[in-house]
């Protein structure tokens, strides 16, 4: 965003010097809000106000560099991938809307010669546009998260008894170790053994043998409390 001042200097001159101080400001103020706000604190959706807010530094950079003839016009793909890859859907469709006003209201409050007729093409044109891109990038980012959550389950999974496996373990016990050495509360750390398992595996197969193990770790995970971490070692 802050890429589209560097390009000032370059023709044409005919700057409105009103608009371009205007888009200057606003833009400097999305920047120190989005780096010194509490985000943390506010709520989700708000979020979404600096990507919301720079299409007001996208119309007043067009209205600077002369309006309809400006190639500012496709900064408006920032703030529609922004929260296409960060946003809901709720979000996404809103900045498609107030893209399409950005787009719209100078034609009907200018009109020509900074905002010919032939405007209203454009701001069709990106108004079917917008959605594809916005909504197909939104879509690609979810499944791959779905697909990358999946894929972590996965590897802390043992795929036979379907508990945690070694390296869920190894994962979570320096955790809980550095929170008992934090609030001082006692930590307990138990392993639970079969007793003769090669021998019964001898005796009834493998398939026995796996048997067993899922049923007694079956009984083990509903034996603990929903804060205790259990794991195939």
């Amino acid at each position: 965003g802050w890429g589209a001042f560097l390009l000032v200097p370059l023709p044409p001159p005919e700057e409105s010097p009103v608009a371009l101080l205007g888009a200057a400001s606003l833009s400097a103020l999305i920047v120190v809000a989005s780096a010194f706000l509490p985000w943390e604190r506010l709520p989700a959706g708000a979020q979404a106000l600096p990507p919301l807010a720079y299409f007001l530094v996208i119309g007043l950079l067009r209205h600077a560099e002369g309006g309809a003839s400006s190639g500012y016009g496709a900064l408006v793909l920032l703030p529609i991938l922004w929260l296409a890859l960060y946003g809901g859907r709720g979000q996404l469709a809103l900045a498609l809307v107030i893209m399409f006003v950005m787009l719209v209201a100078p034609i009907v409050a200018f009109g020509e010669p900074l905002y010919p007729p032939s405007e209203w093409r454009r701001a069709f044109v990106w108004a079917g546009v917008g959605p594809v891109i916005g909504f197909s990038a939104q879509h690609l980012v979810r499944e791959i998260e779905h697909l990358l959550a999946k894929l972590h389950e996965v590897a802390r999974t043992d795929a036979l008894t379907g508990v945690a496996n070694r390296r869920a373990w190894d994962e979570q016990l320096p955790r809980e170790l550095a929170r008992a050495r934090r609030s001082g509360a006692a930590l307990s750390v138990a392993i639970i053994d079969l007793d003769h398992f090669k021998a019964f595996n001898d005796e009834r197969g493998h398939q026995a043998g796996d048997e067993l193990l899922k049923s007694a770790a079956a009984a083990w995970a509903e034996g603990v409390r929903e804060d205790d971490f259990f794991a195939r070692y």
